[in-house]
């Protein structure tokens, strides 16, 4: 875990919610403007012991966080916590809703209740973005919504959405989400 928070939801299909945020190190990409620091160091955190420190700071607040807050697992990248899928079945009904924000580049399975937010990255090559990975087919398959970053510099990729994602907006009538880069 790199760390937790309590915020409210600034983008995505949850934008406005109380949420706690988990914030995992770790990727498997490490893009240059990454929000995480994902070579840091960090002490590992049994299920319980992140359980026990959500419930620790929604109870510590000195706003009303319910006993049953949205939980946004992030990264870095979520999907390289080989326990996710198993940790968020025991999870269930703990919290309004657990979601889960990946780069859409590793597959692991998680429970159909959990909505997960495919967020593609691009490339880089000598720190400089060169065109969006495509997510794996089957996190497509499972995704809820996408969300892009999105930068103003018309020559960055990060400029436009790419093809196949309105393809996949067509095909699965589902969302996509943009977010300012900077």
């Amino acid at each position: 875990v790199h760390s937790m928070f309590l915020t409210l939801q600034g983008e995505g299909p949850f934008a406005g919610h109380r949420s706690v945020f988990v914030r995992l190190a770790g990727c498997n990409l490490m893009c240059p403007g990454c929000d995480t620091e994902y070579t840091s160091k960090r002490e590992p955190m049994t299920p319980t012991e992140v359980v026990d420190a959500i419930n620790i700071m929604c109870e510590d607040s000195t706003i009303d966080w319910n006993a049953n807050p949205l939980v946004v697992i992030t990264g870095g990248e979520p999907m390289l916590q080989k326990a996710l899928g198993p940790w968020l079945e025991t999870q269930m009904g703990e919290w309004r809703s657990v979601q889960i924000e990946s780069n859409g580049t590793l597959v692991q399975d998680i429970p159909e209740g959990v909505p997960l937010v495919v967020s593609p990255k691009c490339a880089e090559k000598n720190g400089k973005a060169t065109k969006y990975l495509n997510p794996r087919p089957a996190m497509l398959a499972r995704a809820n919504c996408l969300k892009f970053v999105m930068e103003s510099d018309v020559n960055s990729p990060y400029s436009t959405i790419p093809t196949w994602a309105l393809d996949w907006k067509k095909d699965t009538g589902g969302e996509i989400y943009v977010s300012p880069m900077n």
